[in-house]
């Protein structure tokens, strides 16, 4: 479905791999989890800014790519992309606002052949560093240097578990949901440019099962 028209004449663009609406909205109750420690402190606007659950397939800056905007719409609705599951290992910090804290995900053959297919499309190499991930919170690095990607990332690591039947690692939602993955339904062309508040998604595309 395309959402909007868009000569797309803007810096960043990412392409993500999105959840269903109703999975979104489990994953986004933990997302809007936060610390206590954190509930006392002024933190910076750049903390904890709203995002929809994705993990980014693909970004590109559209100076790198000439006609890139064409080259993008060939790609997504070229009929290369299949649906995805992505099945989350583990949640991890990191140093980078973009990936303060995330939940680590499989690395299927699937998702190798899918995310190198797409950069092939695209004329790019690959930037998206610990792909496959899914961002729980960006935190400001002011933030984080006093602690706050820590304490956000110690109590996701309490509301996490390993299924002992399974072996499955899953995530507690909350009102008894524990999700250890979701499958990607649609992949989203995000206006990434600016601050989080001002992204857009431009065009959302069924992926077909």
């Amino acid at each position: 479905m395309i959402l909007k028209e868009s000569n797309l004449d803007i810096y960043l663009v990412s392409l993500w791999l999105t959840p269903s609406l109703e999975m979104a909205t489990k994953l986004q109750r933990l997302m809007d989890r936060r610390p206590d420690a954190s509930l006392s402190r002024g933190l910076k606007d750049e903390s904890y800014p709203k995002f929809y659950p994705h993990v980014t397939l693909a970004s590109l800056s559209l100076s790198e790519n000439t006609g890139a905007g064409e080259t993008i719409r060939r790609v997504v609705m070229g009929g290369l992309l299949e649906s995805q599951e992505v099945a989350f290992r583990s949640v991890d910090s990191g140093i980078h606002h973009f990936r303060s804290v995330f939940v680590r995900a499989e690395l299927t053959e699937e998702l190798k052949v899918l995310h190198a297919r797409v950069h092939e499309g695209l004329g790019i190499k690959p930037k998206t560093p610990e792909f496959p991930h899914m961002s729980l919170c960006y935190i400001a690095d002011e933030d984080a240097e006093h602690g706050e990607r820590q304490r956000f990332h110690d109590m996701m690591k309490n509301l996490s578990m390993i299924d002992d039947i399974t072996g499955e690692f899953a995530l507690d939602c909350g009102e008894q949901d524990w999700v250890s993955g979701f499958r990607a339904v649609e992949m989203w062309v995000v206006d990434c440019s600016g601050a989080t508040a001002d992204w857009q998604v431009l065009h959302k595309i069924q992926l077909t099962a």
